[in-house]
């Protein structure tokens, strides 16, 4: 994705749609036109050549009767002579040189004539129809040669230089025509190819903007393109598009409101819940003490004294005689020391219960505090410390905790005060905690431990880790595991951490996982970002 550069969330781009069709189609007329040179001048090449062919196999043909015939009687002169009168009256014809095998040959040129004996001349034949650079006249000529055959004999051949200058001069031409013809190609394609680019673009570049506004959230954005082709369907379809993600965007909201009030009444309902079994717990073991306290207090002996007083009430007038009557006094005195060391250990146990039952019901009251602050501003932010939420979802835990010999640990951070919504902190705490809870269930009882700890994060923000040494999380299940619905619990529902990820996000934070695989424990991460601190003066 493209960072936001000038208002659009779309890249500035290096190489407009217009630049790039309009360049394509130059090319593609340079290449055309190029193409058509390649293809069309070797052919006139090819033509021009043709044609020297056949105006020197003209000329051979006019000859030839004359050097056969001079060839038999051996007199050349005749063949000279119309050699020269060929090369007179045609000025493309530089020489015809009358070559024989043994390399005597006749060479004749413009007003003049001789013989040489050289070898190199019979090797014109095998630049024949080709332009060369001849010795023969200095300069460049068509050289054409011809056999010469009598009487089965391969006598020699007939070399005719015919002049390059037609060739070059049609050729220049040619090449001039060509490139005119290219360079109004060209010019035409190029002009054509500009407006036809700009009426593409136009319409995308506005079709950009409109997108560019829409992907920044402005759905009442429309294109309104009309140029009769696919980019005004694509214009429309960009718009029925966005009404329909209007309507969904608006549906989705109020779905998100109503999810969000549904995880926060599930979430009053765990806590309420957990309170209650902690209450629960308390109210039992006071229960316990008092209906032992009650036991007691029925078997005390105290009421020996009770009897003891009346018996002596009975006998006040001759008390000093009853006492001593029947050796009473050697057993009342061992009778009242265990009856007072009897009720001493008495008074001391039910004192004891006394302060287990004023401890359970402070425990009590604890509770109900946490829940009665819990249940106080459920939406409102406030400053609150992060210590206090964590302690708080401790205490609810408590009970669970000692029932199954689960060690928590946890050490004051000081952390600052933030502004946090209580309500869906101390949810989120109270889910994390319980489902520790349940991960180290699996462990041996003396070796079950929850770690809890606050601090800063690499930002500066808040983190709340809560580590376990419990069964484990899937690498499978670490990509699902704050996903609506899914749970691995026996019963249950996969509402918990989803609706925590859901209150970590709309309070702009978020929640982690980690764990390295089965039965190697668990750590869950809230992070909440730095802007929530209150600033201190």
């Amino acid at each position: 994705m493209g960072k936001k550069c000038g208002g659009s969330l779309f890249p500035q781009a290096g190489k407009t749609i217009f630049f790039r069709f309009f360049m394509l189609n130059c090319l593609i007329s340079i290449a055309t036109v190029t193409l058509f040179g390649f293809s069309i001048i070797p052919d006139q090449e090819r033509k021009i050549i043709s044609g020297l062919k056949s105006y020197a196999k003209v000329i051979y043909s006019g000859l030839y009767p004359v050097v056969s015939s001079s060839v038999f009687l051996e007199d050349y002169g005749e063949a000279i002579e119309n050699s020269l009168a060929v090369i007179g009256d045609n000025p493309m014809v530089r020489y015809v040189v009358l070559g024989r095998n043994d390399g005597l040959s006749i060479v004749n040129l413009r007003k003049k004539w001789y013989q040489a004996v050289d070898a190199a001349i019979p090797r014109l034949s095998f630049q024949n129809h080709r332009i060369i650079q001849s010795g023969l006249v200095a300069e460049e000529v068509f050289n054409a040669a011809f056999p010469v055959n009598y009487a089965g004999i391969d006598w020699g051949h007939i070399y005719i230089g015919l002049s390059t200058d037609e060739y070059h001069r049609e050729l220049r031409t040619l090449y001039s025509r060509t490139f005119m013809t290219a360079f109004f190609s060209v010019l035409v394609s190029l002009i054509a190819s500009f407006f036809l680019a700009k009426r593409l673009t136009l319409p995308i570049k506005q079709l950009a903007a409109t997108t560019s506004r829409i992907g920044a959230g402005d759905l009442s954005v429309r294109s309104e393109i009309r140029t009769g082709d696919e980019i005004e369907v694509l214009s429309m379809a960009i718009d029925q598009m966005v009404t329909a993600l209007q309507n969904s965007r608006d549906e989705v909201k109020r779905k998100h409101e109503t999810l969000l009030d549904i995880a926060h009444r599930a979430g009053m309902a765990e806590v309420a819940i957990d309170v209650l079994h902690n209450v629960g717990n308390g109210l039992n073991s006071i229960h316990v003490i008092s209906s032992d306290i009650s036991r007691r207090l029925k078997e005390s002996r105290v009421y020996n004294v009770g009897r003891l007083a009346d018996d002596l009430e009975a006998n006040r007038h001759r008390l000093a005689d009853y006492i001593g009557e029947h050796g009473r006094a050697d057993k009342m005195i061992p009778f009242l020391s265990g009856l007072a060391h009897h009720l001493e250990n008495e008074n001391s146990a039910m004192t004891r219960d006394m302060e287990d039952m004023d401890r359970h019901v402070s425990y009590i009251t604890n509770i109900v505090k946490c829940q009665q602050l819990y249940s106080k501003s459920g939406g409102v932010m406030e400053p609150v410390c992060i210590d206090e939420l964590i302690r708080m979802a401790i205490q609810i835990s408590g009970s669970t905790l000692l029932k199954y010999g689960i060690r928590l640990e946890f050490e004051d951070s000081e952390f600052p005060a933030m502004v946090l919504n209580r309500h869906k902190i101390i949810q989120i705490l109270n889910n994390l905690i319980t489902n520790a809870i349940d991960a180290v269930l699996t462990v041996e009882e003396d070796e079950r431990t929850i770690d809890i700890s606050a601090g800063r994060c690499s930002d500066g923000g808040l983190v709340v880790r809560v580590r376990d040494n419990g069964n484990g999380i899937p690498e499978e299940n670490l990509v699902r595991i704050f996903h609506h619905g899914f749970t691995t619990k026996k019963g249950g529902h996969g509402f918990g951490l989803h609706s925590c990820a859901l209150f970590a996000q709309e309070m702009k934070g978020r929640l982690n996982v980690y764990s390295s695989g089965m039965n190697q424990g668990a750590l869950f991460e809230l992070i909440l970002p730095v802007e929530t601190r209150i600033e201190h003066t």
